[in-house]
């Protein structure tokens, strides 16, 4: 697994939420990790090409989102794409390695 900034510009006025469906948490057995269940046309998160259903979360906007609960997993995305004064808004993720690398 290699780290990769996934940035995107999401907090223009006229979307409504980052337009991301997250999975997983600490309480979770089968899922610790947080992970992106589902991006939905329309919402922010479609503008990047990085993120996809699937990919690991390891941070937005500098918060860590290893160790954290659902809960507080939405909170930080949430925050962060409240946070007008900081644009644009940036996810570090998990991107599996391709064979070539």
């Amino acid at each position: 697994m290699r780290f990769e900034p996934s940035t995107y510009w999401g907090r223009d006025d006229h979307r409504v939420s980052a337009g991301i469906s997250i999975s997983g948490g600490v309480e979770s057995r089968l899922q610790p990790a947080v992970k992106i269940e589902k991006i939905f046309p329309g919402g922010a998160a479609s503008a990047s090409k990085t993120l996809k259903a699937g990919v690991e979360l390891v941070s937005v906007d500098g918060e860590s989102l290893e160790g954290v609960t659902h809960l507080q997993a939405v909170d930080a995305i949430r925050r962060a794409f409240s946070n007008k004064a900081k644009d644009p808004m940036v996810f570090v993720v998990k991107v599996p390695r391709t064979p070539s690398e």
